[in-house]
């Protein structure tokens, strides 16, 4: 038996950035991009949360060039064509709690020796949601894709013309499905690539194989 060794070059973030090695890094580009997996659970978590709180069933698809959605609901008729004051209504009486929440508040508690606010002799902070002042940030699944698809409700709160509850609900989902593709498609972009390769301190081979 014969054993050789081989000796390879190996590349990081820096070398990819160097001018000749634009051919390099387009390889390993191409092999990121067919191998990467999408991390698209945070955008489709605000999807579940917007369904769970209108009680409805959405169908959709979507890649980097675009995609449909629509949704299926037990709404009455009556309900779905509510509009202007009466829609306002509607939304305040059954999704207040859902799309507002108390404005979070935390401190250091001032209290010398307390268990509750002292652990293994450290003082922690306390907290608590005001019941007074609102907020409405991430208010669905604590991520900014909730603003998102929740931006249409918002501006009927503020300007309560122009939709009807089902268009209102459909505006929504465009919302979101429009942000999924965005997403989508910046997670397959060069600039991802590259952010992704320096921050998880990537390897490739001369070949474009990712190491780690």
């Amino acid at each position: 038996m014969r054993v050789r060794t081989v000796e390879e070059s190996i590349y990081n973030y820096e070398d990819l950035l160097k001018i000749e090695n634009k051919e390099l890094k387009e390889k390993c580009f191409k092999n990121w991009r067919e191998s990467v997996y999408l991390a698209t659970e945070e955008v489709e978590k605000t999807l579940e949360k917007f369904k769970d709180m209108l009680g409805i069933e959405a169908h959709y698809n979507y890649n980097e060039f675009g995609g449909d959605i629509n949704f299926e609901s037990s709404f009455d008729d009556e309900i779905l064509e509510l509009e202007g004051i009466r829609l306002l209504k509607y939304i305040y009486n059954n999704y207040d709690n859902n799309l507002f929440k108390g404005k979070y508040f935390s401190l250091w508690s001032k209290k010398d020796i307390s268990y509750k606010y002292y652990k293994e002799g450290y003082p922690v902070l306390k907290a608590r949601y005001s019941k007074v002042i609102k907020e409405n940030t991430c208010v669905l699944s604590g991520v900014c894709f909730d603003e998102d698809i929740l931006e249409p409700i918002y501006s009927f709160i503020k300007n309560p013309k122009g939709y009807n509850f089902e268009d209102l609900i459909n505006e929504c989902l465009e919302s979101w499905l429009k942000c999924a593709i965005n997403d989508y498609s910046y997670q397959l972009s060069e600039e991802y690539f590259l952010e992704e390769t320096e921050n998880n301190q990537n390897e490739f081979t001369e070949d474009g194989e990712i190491l780690n």
